[in-house]
């Protein structure tokens, strides 16, 4: 289907005030346009989400996106992040459309840190009241999620929550840097790259080059607060495994480990990273 097709689709089901069933003998062009849209941003990773065809989506477009059980994703984190991707790209506009978007979100599907520092802090905004107690209720309704047990959710049929198409795979991801002439740079920063609902990047930094041997090189992990949505005080578990190759000795040298960002500063700065994996559970 066409974009510019679509787009008109989508303006005219937005302008009318009426469901699927009485659209305006649009129906089975809707429908069309419906399935053409969770086709399209089915593997929904940062490049699909961040996208100018995702931004640049109305309303009534992203509503069957968010609602999509196809969407491929490693943890309903990612689909937060997507709705927060889209309103503050002009929030003043779109925040009026928050009330309509966010039950379309599995909210007792999100990882507890995130609904904790990202969820909570963006609740807190300047959003409309029908907005605000939209986000009361899904943040009480995971919340007793969390608190029920698997076996009373089975045993009662409580809480039952519809699942996505979650892909393991995408709880981690393979970041590759190449470092190139650094002996003149006191510092280098990586492009950013997104994991379990989080932007990260990475900050080679160069110490004492004046020294016998060339001093040290440090390479440190960021958060970045903004793009990610949490406060001032958040808690992230990652694990990460760091392969490094030095070109003219062609030995790789390798480190693996867990870490626990918890912090409460403006800024967060932790230790190695390589590849990175996001745990949703398992850490003291």
């Amino acid at each position: 289907m066409h974009l510019n097709i679509l787009k008109k689709i989508m303006m005219r089901r937005e302008c009318a005030n009426t469901d699927d069933t009485e659209f305006g003998g649009f129906v089975q062009l809707w429908t069309q346009a419906k399935q053409f849209l969770r086709d399209k941003f089915r593997n929904f990773e940062m490049e699909v989400w961040t996208s100018k065809d995702f931004i640049d989506m109305n309303v009534e477009g992203l509503k069957v996106v968010l609602s999509s059980n196809d969407l491929r994703i490693g943890t309903e984190n990612t689909v937060f992040a997507a709705f927060r991707q889209w309103v503050h790209t002009n929030f003043e506009e779109r925040k009026f459309y928050a009330a309509q978007l966010l039950p379309l979100i599995r909210f007792p599907l999100l990882q507890h840190n995130y609904l904790l520092d990202v969820v909570r802090t963006e609740a807190d905004l300047d959003y409309p009241e029908d907005a605000k107690k939209t986000f009361a209720k899904q943040i009480i309704d995971a919340y007793v999620y969390h608190c029920c047990s698997s076996d009373r959710r089975e045993a009662l049929k409580e809480c039952e929550v519809p699942k996505r198409a979650f892909v393991p795979e995408l709880l981690s991801t393979k970041f590759y840097w190449k470092l190139e002439k650094i002996s003149t740079k006191k510092e280098v920063w990586s492009e950013p790259f997104f994991l379990g609902g989080y932007f990260l990047y990475l900050l080679m930094q160069r110490k004492n080059p004046n020294a016998k041997g060339g001093g040290t090189i440090g390479l440190y992990m960021h958060l970045k607060m903004r793009e990610s949505g949490v406060g001032q005080l958040f808690y992230l578990p990652l694990a990460f495994e760091l392969l490094v190759r030095n070109k003219n000795t062609k030995k790789v040298y390798k480190y693996k480990r867990r870490i626990c960002i918890s912090i409460y500063l403006s800024e967060s700065r932790v230790g190695i990273c390589g590849y990175i994996g996001y745990y949703m559970g398992g850490f003291p």
